[in-house]
């Protein structure tokens, strides 16, 4: 009897043992972190999105506010923010090419012969300024405009605007009602415009002229951001 007693009760420390052993493995595993709760980098956004936030103060993008670096063209919320990127520029466009956003290209080489270009050799064109490597490529796109265009166009590039006047109204354009037909950037008074373009296009290209709508003896406007030169 005394055995059995005895046998009945070192299986029951036994059996204790064990239940306290995994218990333990369980507190021990609990306190580690999930493979879903580690950090790590973020999951990037879907590639090919477009600019809609500043990389700086993730506010909603102001398009009067902007500056290009290496071959793009980054927009701001505010003119702080634009200050703050010049200070370090790769350093926001890394952020903004890691989140998915694909920038807009700006003119980097000549549409005619593909060289470098030079910034004081340009034409400007129903409102877009194009510019080229020499003289000679300035005279034949001059000559045919349209061919050199619709090779812009093809090459995904914005060019630098230099319009000042919606082509419906006839007021100062406000840079974030725009569309983009054929190789230009086209931008209007307020949103209504912009349907109203699209009803005839080519009407109001012609209503920008070769000047785009501002002084051929004046220098380039004054509009932030657009000074800035690529880096």
């Amino acid at each position: 009897m005394m055995k059995q007693i005895l046998a009945a009760a070192i299986a029951l420390v036994m059996v204790s043992a064990a239940v306290y052993a995994d218990s333990g493995h369980d507190r021990m595993n609990s306190k580690k972190p999930s493979h879903s709760g580690m950090k790590g980098p973020a999951p990037a956004a879907a590639s090919g999105t477009a600019q809609t936030t500043c990389p700086v103060m993730k506010g909603g993008i102001d398009r009067n506010r902007f500056a290009e670096y290496d071959g793009r063209r980054v927009y701001f919320c505010c003119p702080n923010c634009k200050a703050r990127f010049d200070q370090d520029p790769a350093k926001y466009v890394k952020k903004l090419e890691k989140s998915g956003v694909v920038l807009e290209k700006t003119q980097t080489v000549c549409p005619v012969m593909g060289g470098k270009i030079v910034k004081k050799q340009y034409s400007d064109y129903q409102g877009q300024r194009v510019y080229f490597c020499c003289p000679n490529c300035k005279a034949r796109f001059n000559k045919d405009p349209e061919k050199y265009m619709k090779k812009i166009a093809d090459s995904k590039v914005v060019l630098q605007s230099v319009q000042k006047t919606c082509p419906v109204t006839g007021k100062p354009v406000d840079r974030n009602n725009y569309v983009d037909y054929r190789g230009r950037r086209v931008y209007f008074s307020s949103p209504g415009c912009v349907e109203t373009f699209n009803k005839d296009p080519e009407k109001y290209l012609k209503k920008l002229g070769s000047g785009g709508g501002m002084d051929m003896k004046s220098a380039m406007p004054a509009v932030p951001g657009e000074k800035d030169q690529q880096r």
